[in-house]
């Protein structure tokens, strides 16, 4: 067979070559599925070393941060509350004459304002339900003292041509003592522990309101002789207002206020001396503007907590 003849008559020299070709393709085909096998082994050992190295950077890498919880503020205005108040009072008042007897009232001199102020103490009682997250309303009542004192030299209304002197002996005054008030509040929720709020209702005031007549002959006056008189009474008015409040610290909120107050008028009436003529009648229209600080506490849970 040519194969095998061909084979036989190889030479010593190609025979070596052939043994170290089969041998070199021997390791060849080794070395292909070894590095078959090799590629394999390279390839999970890659991956476990991935794995490892990110598990490795997960731990040491910082972790995130984690925001505090926000605080939220409530509030829960419902409830008593008692506290006191200091501020001024301003008298706005005015004494018209009405009547002079037999003289006539003279337009051009008629009228005398009583406006003064003076300090104010007083105390704070009430009740607020809180409605929604936004709205406050309830009851309050109040008490307060204040001196405010005026007086006009002379007779408002009086000529002055024919009884010029009176002015420097005749009088008339007013005097405002305690004033108390029951009165609704509104107010709107600016934030949970701060609340703006109007008020009215109902507000009482002792006022005396007086005429002298000093007549004698040493000092000529409007009247014949000399007499006093005076009005005392508790007038019942009402009042409006608004204000802020807010709280300080706990239980504890702190104010401020205004109100206007009208309690009508005052009627004064001195009687003539016999024969003479010389009555004499005025009103008094008495209005206050009172403003105020004030402080109370609350009783239960704080109007606004966090």
């Amino acid at each position: 067979m040519r194969g095998a003849a061909s084979t036989e008559r190889l030479t010593p020299r190609s025979a070596g070559f052939s043994k170290i070709l089969i041998k070199v393709q021997g390791f060849v085909q080794f070395e292909s599925a070894g590095g078959i096998h090799m590629k394999r082994f390279l390839l999970a050992s890659v991956i476990v070393s991935l794995s490892a190295a990110s598990t490795l950077a997960a731990d040491i890498a910082p972790r995130p941060y984690a925001k505090a919880p926000v605080v939220v503020q409530v509030s829960d205005w419902t409830g008593f509350y008692v506290g006191g108040a200091v501020g001024a009072r301003v008298a706005d008042s005015q004494w018209t004459t009405l009547d002079l007897g037999s003289f006539p009232v003279d337009p051009t001199t008629n009228g005398a304002r009583f406006d003064n102020a003076a300090a104010r103490v007083g105390g704070i009682v009430g009740y607020d339900w809180q409605l929604s997250p936004a709205w406050v309303v309830g009851v309050e009542g109040d008490f307060g003292w204040a001196n405010n004192r005026s007086s006009s030299a002379g007779f408002p209304g009086v000529d002055a041509s024919e009884f010029f002197q009176s002015q420097a002996t005749d009088a008339v005054s007013l005097k405002l003592g305690w004033d108390a008030s029951l009165r609704v509040r509104a107010g709107y929720l600016m934030t949970p522990s701060t609340v703006l709020y109007v008020t009215g209702g109902a507000a009482w005031h002792e006022l005396k309101a007086g005429a002298a007549c000093f007549g004698a002959d040493a000092s000529p006056s409007f009247c014949n002789s000399i007499k006093t008189v005076s009005t005392s009474v508790v007038k019942t008015g009402w009042t409006v207002g608004g204000g802020l409040e807010t709280t300080v610290w706990r239980n504890w909120n702190a104010r401020i206020e205004y109100r206007y107050s009208d309690f009508g008028h005052v009627t004064v009436f001195m009687p003539e001396t016999p024969l003479v003529g010389d009555s004499l009648t005025g009103k008094v229209d008495v209005r206050t503007h009172t403003a105020l600080v004030g402080l109370t506490y609350k009783f239960g849970d704080p109007a606004a907590a966090k």
